[in-house]
């Protein structure tokens, strides 16, 4: 996270020497997101904030941005078989920093590609029910029960997309863009059962695993910022 800022904050040191011939200007931004993707069970809206530095070359002419913006969402999904059900919290928190060009800069509107980097700390978190496992076996005098803890290590993941951007008053701007998020996740999973008989007593197990999963998302951003 600190390489990130770091790096950001160089951009804009380094932009404000460059910027005193051109249209410069900070800018700060609220957006309503909406996260998707062949690994979200459950597409969501989520809010983002964002602060950024733009220098515009002009009518005409190109122009470039930078932007660092936070955000948070939340995931969720329902798992059952016979004896056994699970439910799954999937949270993540990011910070992204991305640079922008604006191919052709206009009055009214203009389009702009972009691309950066974030940092996603992801939290997992499952609900187990492991109670009609032993009847479900034949085995209707025992119980049982389960528990998995996921943890994650925070990920880096590359950001590429582009949008629109629309001035409808002075100082401010109408954006709509679209994110798609590379990203791989690293965890380790701890699995434990425990079967208990009021005769026998208990007889425990726990199962240990190391996880890569492919975590690739899409961002589509609706938001309005205002220009200092």
């Amino acid at each position: 996270m600190r390489i990130i800022i770091s790096a950001l904050l160089s951009c804009l040191l380094a932009s404000a020497v460059v910027a005193q011939t051109n249209e410069a200007a900070w800018s700060v931004g609220a957006s309503a997101a909406y996260v998707f993707g062949p690994n979200i069970a459950n597409p969501s809206f989520f809010p983002s904030l964002q602060v950024g530095y733009a220098s515009e070359h002009g009518l005409g002419k190109t122009g470039w941005f930078v932007e660092l913006s936070a955000s948070q969402w939340s995931d969720s999904d329902e798992f059952a078989e016979e004896g056994f059900r699970a439910k799954g919290t999937l949270d993540v928190t990011s910070l992204a920093a991305v640079v922008g060009v604006l191919p052709v800069t206009r009055d009214e509107a203009t389009f702009y590609l972009l691309g950066g980097l974030g940092r996603y700390a992801v939290d997992m978190d499952f609900e187990i029910d492991a109670s009609g496992i032993p009847a479900f076996m034949g085995y209707p005098d025992f119980t049982a029960t389960a528990d998995l803890q996921v943890d994650v290590q925070d990920a880096i993941g590359a950001i590429i997309g582009g949008g629109l951007k629309i001035l409808p008053a002075r100082h401010f701007a109408i954006w709509l863009d679209y994110r798609y998020v590379f990203l791989t996740l690293k965890s380790i999973g701890t699995f434990t059962i425990t079967v208990s008989h009021p005769r026998y007593g208990s007889l425990g197990e726990t199962f240990v695993e190391e996880a890569t999963m492919v975590f690739d998302h899409s961002v589509a951003r609706l938001g309005l910022s205002y220009q200092f």
